[in-house]
């Protein structure tokens, strides 16, 4: 074989071995550059997990901490109502014993048990008075009942006072088989308006 011949496929021998050579760094390169873009992409994924559930995490905290103080605040809004009502009702009182004193408690007893009277068909209606009500008052109020009744409406109508009293003031009438009953006190008709006074301090102070 000339010398020639034997330069030339030498040449050839290592112009291929550089070419293999080069195509498996190049493919070395293309695999390294894969697994480092999975792992990339991998770590980018795992990430996102993480902060999607610290978000998530984070909404479910708000929620309960707004959840919280929406509880807090209904709290104190309740415990502020209870006070405004206790110091509205504990103003009335005493204005219902002024009230109870004064010259215009006669009327209040007189037509309260007029006008209870004659929703009832009977003649004869038992009445518990209050113990605050003084006795000749009480006695008074209900003949003059019984004579403005006879005079206006016809009808005859006699008071019976039970000898038991209730602890406030104003009259409980009620027919004299207990069946039906209507009470006049003026602490029955306070209680009555505890929801509205409830209804009123919540529009204007709570809204």
């Amino acid at each position: 074989m000339q010398p020639e011949s034997v330069g030339l496929m030498y040449n050839q021998i290592i112009e291929e071995a550089n070419k293999e050579a080069e195509s498996l760094l190049q493919k070395a390169k293309t695999s390294a550059q894969q697994r480092i873009q999975l792992a990339t992409q991998e770590s980018e994924g795992n990430a996102k997990k993480i902060i999607e559930r610290a978000n998530q995490d984070c909404s479910q905290i708000e929620k309960k901490v707004m959840s919280s103080i929406q509880i807090e605040k209904r709290k104190l809004i309740l415990k502020k109502e209870e006070e405004l009502i206790g110091q509205i009702l504990a103003g009335a009182k005493n204005e219902l014993k002024v009230f109870s004193s004064g010259p215009d408690y006669r009327k209040y007893l007189k037509v309260s048990l007029i006008n209870s009277a004659l929703q009832l068909e009977e003649t004869k209606i038992s009445v518990i008075a209050g113990k605050n009500d003084p006795e000749k008052l009480v006695t008074e109020v209900l003949r003059e009942a019984e004579k403005e009744i006879s005079s206006k409406s016809g009808r005859r109508i006699s008071f019976q006072l039970e000898a038991a009293k209730h602890n406030g003031s104003g009259f409980i009438i009620r027919t004299m088989d207990g069946s039906i009953q209507i009470n006049n006190t003026l602490q029955e008709k306070l209680n009555s308006q505890i929801d509205e006074i409830r209804a009123y301090i919540n529009e204007r102070l709570f809204k």
